[in-house]
């Protein structure tokens, strides 16, 4: 049955099953032609095809959004949210802004390179001692049980919104919590977390010691593969992103306030390393939460 799929529209998973039913079935080559245009003509009406195809006009519009610094992504990216067909309103703390983005360039702020005095150099220290130990004993429990094979989930222990968060619990109030865009420039030699790209602005996480950037997600770029996994385990501190950083390198967030902590534990269901401010695409927001919690109370 001659079939031209680059033609085809973009389907959701159900019609896509459906159609190659149809294509490997057998009969009459005629009949299994009316059989899969009739297919394809369902699915100008289905709601899970029609969000596949939004979500690709969406991306191929965000291709546009320009990321050579944090404002000017900002400001592309809530204007296209606002004027795009269909996009829904996000949840922010603000319920007048329509778009996380737009929040930030509200109540958020730049956070630039600042060198840390020795007292903060120290405080940070023991932060990044307690965070090591912590991942060197669950390291050490999972290669017991993972002896003869690369442990995949060891990335899970460092993931930068858990590392972020726990990061702010450990320092008895030393340090605060700051969600928001950051980006490293592709000159720069920090990279996010332990990825290898060399990206725009992503939405991310790190701490403040007196207003100052403490980011213990970013490392410096390994020069090899056996460096890049040897750093998996031993992270000097000075690999860390700490207070002065380079001029391609940039902050831009909201801090949140040590009350969130509080509140974040009485939620049922909830646990650290979620995104707060913003959360996942099927997650509610904290603030969904606590506004649930407050009228069921």
């Amino acid at each position: 049955m001659p079939i031209d799929i680059l033609s085809l529209p973009l389907l959701c998973g159900d019609h896509i099953r459906d159609l190659a039913r149809v294509y490997r079935g057998e009969g009459p080559s005629g009949q299994r032609e009316g059989e899969f245009t009739r297919i394809v003509q369902l699915t100008t009406s289905c709601p899970a095809c029609l969000q596949v195809r939004w979500q690709a006009d969406f991306d191929r519009a965000s291709r546009f959004v320009r990321g050579n610094t944090i404002a000017v992504y900002l400001n592309d990216m809530a204007e296209l949210k606002r004027t795009f067909p269909g996009y829904p309103l996000e949840s922010t703390p603000r319920s007048e802004c329509r778009s996380v983005e737009e929040y930030l360039l509200k109540d958020g702020q730049t956070h630039g390179s600042r060198t840390l005095t020795p007292g903060e150099a120290e405080t940070v220290r023991g932060v990044l001692r307690e965070l090591k130990s912590r991942r060197d004993r669950r390291w050490e429990s999972r290669t017991a049980n993972h002896r003869k094979g690369r442990i995949s989930s060891l990335l899970d222990v460092v993931q930068a919104f858990a590392t972020a968060q726990l990061a702010w619990r450990l320092s008895d109030g030393s340090l605060d919590y700051v969600e928001g865009f950051a980006r490293h420039g592709e000159e720069s030699p920090f990279r996010f977390g332990w990825y290898r790209e060399v990206t725009g602005p992503r939405y991310y996480p790190w701490n403040l010691i007196n207003g100052k950037v403490v980011d213990f997600c970013s490392r410096r770029l390994p020069r090899d593969d056996e460096e890049f996994w040897r750093m998996l385990r031993h992270i000097p501190f000075e690999a860390c992103l700490i207070g002065r950083y380079d001029s391609a390198t940039e902050y831009f967030g909201c801090v949140l306030t040590g009350e969130l902590e509080k509140q974040v534990q009485t939620i049922p269901g909830r646990f650290w390393g979620e995104r707060i401010l913003v959360p996942d695409k099927d997650q509610v927001s904290l603030r969904e939460q606590l506004q649930r919690e407050r009228e069921g109370g």
